[in-house]
C-alpha cells in the first residue's frame, strides 16, 4: 500500500467518523428521525443476521465435510500400510508435502495480493 493510498484511507476513515457523529447527533435530537433510523437499523440488522447465519451454516457444514474427508484419508492410508514403521514414514512424507503445499499457496497469495495492489494503484 503506497503512502497516497494510506492517506486517502485515513482521510476517508476520519470523514466517516465525523459523518457518523453528526448523523447520530441529528438522530438523537429529532424524535421522528430517531424512530425512523432505529427502525431501519433494526431491519438491516435482522437482514444481516440472517445472511451471516446462513453463511455460518454453510461454512460449518463445509468445514465438517473437509475434516471428515481428511480423517477418512488418514484412516485409509494408515490401514493400507503394512507396518507401523511404514505408516510413520507415510505420515512424515504427507506432512512434508502438506508443508510444501502451504508454502506454495502462501507464495501464490502474496503474488496475487501484489498484483491486486498494482491494479488498484494504476
Amino acid at each position: 500500500m503506497n503512502e497516497n493510498t494510506f492517506l486517502r484511507e485515513l482521510q476517508q476513515g476520519y470523514r466517516v467518523a465525523i459523518g457518523m457523529t453528526v448523523t447520530l447527533l441529528e438522530t438523537l435530537q429529532d424524535p421522528d428521525k430517531r424512530e425512523i433510523t432505529f427502525s431501519e437499523l433494526k431491519q438491516q440488522w435482522s437482514q444481516h443476521s440472517q445472511e451471516w447465519s446462513e453463511k455460518g451454516q454453510v461454512t460449518e457444514r463445509e468445514a465438517k465435510e473437509t475434516l471428515e474427508n481428511w480423517l477418512k484419508q488418514r484412516q485409509s492410508s494408515a490401514s493400507s500400510a503394512s507396518g507401523k514403521v511404514q505408516t510413520v514414514d507415510t505420515q512424515v512424507v504427507s506432512e512434508e508435502n502438506l508443508e510444501a503445499e502451504i508454502r506454495d499457496l502462501t507464495r501464490k497469495i502474496t503474488e496475487l495480493r501484489s498484483q491486486l495492489e498494482k491494479r488498484q494503484n494504476s
